[in-house]
């Protein structure tokens, strides 16, 4: 009895988990994500940044490669080889026809032109540029998932712009068709109203499936498939900016990777010449050599030889004459630590239009939401004025479709203007080189001093 329980008591713990985790599982899929947290999750999911992330572990193994190389090497050798007779000198046996040998080199680079210490610094700059890299396209991902979600809930406001105008046509094709019922208007208003109607209709349509297409982005910018059911939830807010053009530009230029990394790069060349200089020096080194013979694996000598022997000595090599090979190839690397400085004074000139481009964006939608906002409010008292006018058979039905189509743009460019703005703010962030996933503008570098975010 006491076993039937006990199967009966695990059936139960196993069904119960089979219910219970998926539940579970699904509800941490439909948790709703904000715009920081969505940016958060594509920072850890990201397929671009782990690929980057490995790059950086890759460039952090290399440094440590180049610092081994430094350092004193050692190798082993040990054989076995049989003569095909006995060794002889003047008729008297010499050696033995088993031969077992172990050799044992330790070197030491003493001087190698520098080659050495340059790869090694250079392997440290490489590592440095492998993180900027990262620090780069980790502004670039939260730029993308930002203008994205933000394009997202545009669609999501447009779509509730539609519905209203839909259901404000549809309003007044009914009060046309009333109209029409009692002889008081002509059937040509109800046929215009019912235009109307299926162009609002198809509007709908096309801005549900903006909201869908934008979805897709999203979930794949966060690492995603493009079909799963991720919840996002968010709203086209306005904060004022506190930062002027000038400082801006101070931030960008202190905290901005892409400038850093230009800088690393030309570093890197700068090493490269060294490297390729090498050559025109002499390479010296140390080695000292332990060797052990025997006629048995044990290489424990023999009656004809003895057991061991070491040698420590120095060698020096230089290659004095190459056709002009290396001045040739040290004139190239210069040239191309040349080409690196102009991209680097390039990137400082892209740096600061970037900046100048992204506040004037943002100076323009926080003009065009004052006059956006003024113009609902005219917009929504033309169409009532107009509605009552028509009730009253004073105004015409083109006055009031006219009417409802100035609503629906009034509100649409004031949805476009307040995503144009979080937009042309993220894009201020980015330029500017600061990572603010929720686009928060507390706690800012007021003073360029600061350290980045």
């Amino acid at each position: 009895m006491t076993a039937v329980l006990n199967t009966f008591v695990s059936l139960v713990l196993i069904l119960g988990s089979v219910s219970v985790f998926p539940s579970l599982s699904m509800a941490a899929t439909d948790a709703a994500l904000t715009l920081g947290q969505a940016v958060q999750t594509a920072l850890e999911d990201n397929h671009r940044l782990e690929a980057a992330g490995a790059r950086v572990r890759g460039a952090q193994a290399g440094v440590k490669a180049k610092r081994g190389s430094l350092g004193p090497s050692a190798k082993v050798d040990y054989g076995y080889t049989r003569l095909d007779e006995e060794p002889t000198a003047f008729g008297i046996q010499s050696g033995e026809q088993n031969q077992w040998d172990a050799h044992l080199n330790v070197s030491q680079p003493l001087f190698t032109g520098l080659w050495l210490l340059s790869g090694y610094q250079k392997a440290q700059l490489e590592s440095d540029r492998a993180r900027l890299e990262l620090q780069d396209l980790r502004l670039t991902v939260a730029l993308q998932v930002q203008t994205a979600f933000l394009d997202l809930i545009k669609a999501r406001e447009n779509v509730t712009i539609a519905q209203d105008a839909l259901r404000q046509l549809r309003a007044q094709r009914d009060v046309a068709q009333s109209f029409y019922e009692v002889g008081v208007k002509p059937k040509l208003d109800v046929l215009q109203a019912e235009v109307d109607v299926a162009g609002a209709e198809q509007d709908l349509l096309a801005a549900q499936n903006r909201v869908q297409t934008q979805k897709a982005r999203l979930n794949t910018l966060l690492g995603r498939p493009a079909q799963s059911e991720v919840t996002y939830t968010g709203s086209l807010d306005f904060t004022p900016f506190p930062l002027p053009l000038k400082t801006c530009m101070a931030i960008a230029k202190k905290h901005r990777p892409d400038l850093a990394l230009a800088q690393k790069s030309v570093q890197i060349g700068e090493k490269a010449v060294r490297e390729i200089a090498s050559a025109r020096y002499p390479q010296i080194s140390a080695n000292y050599d332990y060797y052990r013979a025997g006629d048995t694996p044990a290489v424990d000598g023999n009656e004809y030889q003895d057991p061991s022997e070491w040698r420590l000595s120095a060698r020096m090599q230089w290659e004095i004459f190459n056709s002009g090979n290396t001045t040739y190839q040290i004139a190239q690397a210069r040239e191309q630590v040349q080409g690196l400085q102009a991209e680097a004074r390039n990137a400082d000139t892209e740096a600061q239009y970037e900046v100048k481009a992204a506040f004037l964006r943002l100076e323009q939608a926080q003009k065009q939401i004052r006059v956006a906002r003024k113009a609902i409010q005219e917009a929504e008292e033309g169409y009532r004025i107009a509605q009552e006018r028509y009730a009253n058979q004073v105004g015409t039905n083109t006055d009031v479709l006219n009417a409802q189509a100035r609503l629906t743009q009034s509100r649409g460019r004031l949805t476009t203007a307040m995503a144009d703005y979080q937009q042309a703010m993220a894009q201020l962030f980015n330029a500017m080189g600061l990572l603010r996933p929720a686009l928060t503008t507390t706690g800012l570098p007021l003073n360029t001093s600061s350290s980045s975010t």
